[in-house]
């Protein structure tokens, strides 16, 4: 399968899901895809190392791969984090996960957003805001109460 670029309406021709001969679909990890969407008709979804070996069996409902061996993982509606070898970093528990590096990622849940550190599991900002935008590795402007502030992390 191929991911669409939509801005200039066209094929990437950059694999990100992989079918075997089996019809068993597996996320490539050695394509960035964080924001590319499950394609319709695609059930469960494996993932492959680096070499392609299987790492895991088609268990997720959707995957994504991000930096360094991590991949952001769906079961049941809830997103977490896996490494190369499918260990879990972070528990899949989140509404919504967005990795942004190896080490911090954006998670969200009952509908508020915070920020992780997926080293330790620990919040670097707590789960308490309407919406977070990076502005750099170590500052984000985050809206709480409808106000928006620059805060540092």
């Amino acid at each position: 399968m191929f991911s669409w670029d939509k801005e200039t309406n066209s094929n990437t021709d950059k694999s990100f899901y992989l079918v075997n001969i089996d019809g068993q679909v597996f996320i490539d990890t050695e394509q960035p895809n964080p924001n590319i969407k499950k394609p319709d008709g695609i059930d469960k979804i494996g993932v492959l190392d680096r070499d392609r070996k299987i790492i895991s069996d088609p268990i997720y409902d959707n995957a994504r791969a991000a930096y360094s061996n991590t991949i952001a993982v769906s079961e049941n509606g809830k997103w977490g984090i896996v490494n190369n070898l499918n260990d879990v970093i972070v528990p899949i528990q989140y509404q919504e996960i967005e990795i942004i590096t190896p080490s911090i990622a954006l998670i969200k849940e009952n509908g508020k957003w915070g920020i992780l550190n997926t080293k330790n599991n620990v919040l670097t900002l707590p789960i308490e805001y309407q919406e977070l935008k990076i502005l750099s590795l170590k500052q984000v402007t985050a809206k709480k109460n409808n106000q928006w502030s620059t805060i540092d992390i």
